[in-house]
């Protein structure tokens, strides 16, 4: 039997040690927004009202702008996938000691995440491990790793190149449903090839999840969709799954319905969404879940015990 690590945003946040910083959180002045408008690319050139409203809630702005200004939402995309291309993990990272003492004790896992950053697959690599985006099983020395939202290094590979095209459907909907522009292969890219791409690409994007209700993927869906069939295999067979720093939304049914209908152990850790967590169980009578901590640093002893 396996266990099942799903991270939300809070978890890279959470994590400690990283370059150039902890990648931030959706909302407030703090947030993923006002990080974007700071580097003065495209999304810095986003006034108000709908500036303050993605810096209220991102998922809320993404759905206004998609609805009224959806031939520029790959530009977003593609300056998101260069952001979140330039995080590492360092030396005392929560990620680099939980794949550590994973290693050590030879646990069957299957990493899962929300977040389009590559901090898991950073501390895999830098500590001698290779990367696996399938379910397991695994080749030897690998880890296994699920991007259920797609990943700023998932780069579509085609031989033809698209230039100076548009997409517009109308942003049809409430919330907006997402076009699915583009379905290719995908490979798997290293953090300074996602750089070139983003700055010479001007019509697609990595395959990266549209930020609204839904989570639609414009750019190679069907790659994005099988990752999620190889998460939702993972949780009915796993034993046990840790949910960390990832906001309860029911909303989001690819993740928390399948959590609903596993009878695995469920630990969940987010800071102030204990009483979400406790309606969640209740609404969907799930049995065999608790919450465990605030954050991923004060979780991780809990972890440990468990896992041994």
């Amino acid at each position: 039997m396996s266990s099942v690590f799903l991270f939300g945003a809070g978890a890279s946040f959470g994590s400690g040690n990283c370059y150039p910083e902890p990648p931030p959180l959706g909302n407030g002045q703090n947030g993923l927004f006002k990080k974007l408008q700071e580097r003065g690319r495209f999304v810095a050139s986003i006034a108000n009202p709908l500036a303050d409203l993605f810096i209220n809630n991102f998922e809320e702005g993404m759905a206004e702008f998609y609805s009224t200004r959806e031939s520029e939402a790959p530009a977003i995309l593609r300056e998101m996938s260069l952001y979140f291309s330039g995080f590492q993990s360092l030396e005392g990272n929560l990620y680099k000691e939980l794949i550590k003492f994973i290693a050590a004790t030879k646990h069957q896992v299957v990493f899962a995440t929300t977040n389009y950053d590559l901090l898991i697959e950073h501390s895999i690599c830098q500590l001698g491990y290779r990367v696996e985006y399938r379910g397991l099983p695994v080749s030897k020395n690998s880890f296994s790793v699920l991007k259920i939202h797609g990943s700023c290094n998932f780069l579509p590979s085609m031989d033809a190149k698209l230039t100076n095209c548009s997409f517009s459907y109308g942003g049809e909907g409430d919330p907006p449903r997402v076009l699915k522009i583009l379905d290719a292969p995908v490979r798997a890219a290293q953090p300074y090839e996602v750089i070139e791409f983003c700055k010479e690409e001007d019509s697609i994007a990595p395959a990266i999840a549209m930020y609204i209700k839904g989570k639609g993927v414009m750019f190679c869906n069907n790659y994005i969709l099988q990752q999620r069939e190889f998460w939702k295999e993972s949780v009915f067979k796993a034993k046990k799954i840790f949910v960390i720093g990832l906001r309860v939304n029911a909303e989001d049914e690819h993740i928390w319905q399948t959590l609903a209908s596993s009878k695995a152990q469920l630990l969940y850790v987010g800071v102030n969404e204990k009483e979400n967590f406790e309606d969640w169980k209740k609404e969907t009578r799930r049995k065999n879940a608790h919450w465990i901590a605030n954050r991923f640093d004060e979780a991780m002893p809990i972890i440990k015990r468990h896992l041994r």
